[in-house]
């Protein structure tokens, strides 16, 4: 059909580096089939991956709602709520950040870049208590993250609790050099220096 053709076309195009034709198929073929899963996800990536997040949602939106069990249609669901809500902190708007961290983890919920953003914006808001749940669930996913080890130990210093700050610190610390973040690594000895008795 139609649009199973412009849709292929399009693959084509893009592999052949002409993506501005690629999109003129896509629409295309969401104008014969608006609902097409594998067209709605390519059209939301692509404008994801250029930045264009108002224009990606209206894509990837549908996608999910028509196809909540697809994979690809929540994992780029929750990276465009991710990227909204980097794009709301950049404009200061905590409270739209929160919301689409919040719904990206509705989607997703083992999404550690959402769990470790919305953890990170609970603590830069004076929030250390709501904080802990977030991080501790990234800290469970990926235990090795020495960001994690970081923010979380932080939000334990803030909640009084030494002893748990001390061990996920040293935990972090340990991972020094594995990051490849020389500044998350520094922090992590640091607020470990002040923490031994």
């Amino acid at each position: 059909n139609d649009a199973t053709m412009n849709y292929s076309l399009a693959i084509s195009l893009l592999a052949l580096g002409r993506r501005d034709e690629a999109l003129e198929a896509l629409d295309r073929s969401l104008t014969k089939q608006p609902t097409v899963l594998p067209t709605l996800l390519l059209r939301g990536q692509i404008e994801l991956d250029a930045g264009h997040e108002e224009l990606a949602g209206r894509y990837l939106r549908p996608a999910f709602d028509s196809h909540p069990e697809e994979l690809q249609a929540r994992q780029l669901l929750a990276r465009w709520h991710l990227q909204m809500g980097k794009t709301a902190e950049a404009k200061n708007d905590s409270v739209t950040a929160e919301r689409h961290y919040r719904d990206g983890l509705i989607v997703d919920e083992n999404n550690v870049d959402l769990l470790l953003s919305l953890g990170e914006l609970y603590l830069a808001n004076g929030r250390q208590a709501e904080a802990i749940n977030p991080l501790e669930g990234a800290h469970h996913l990926q235990p090795q993250n020495q960001r994690v080890c970081l923010l979380l130990g932080h939000a334990y210093v803030a909640m009084h609790e030494p002893e748990k700050a001390r061990a996920i610190l040293a935990a972090g610390a340990q991972l020094g050099g594995q990051s490849g973040e020389d500044a998350t690594d520094k922090q992590c000895r640091e607020s470990l220096q002040h923490l031994q008795p």
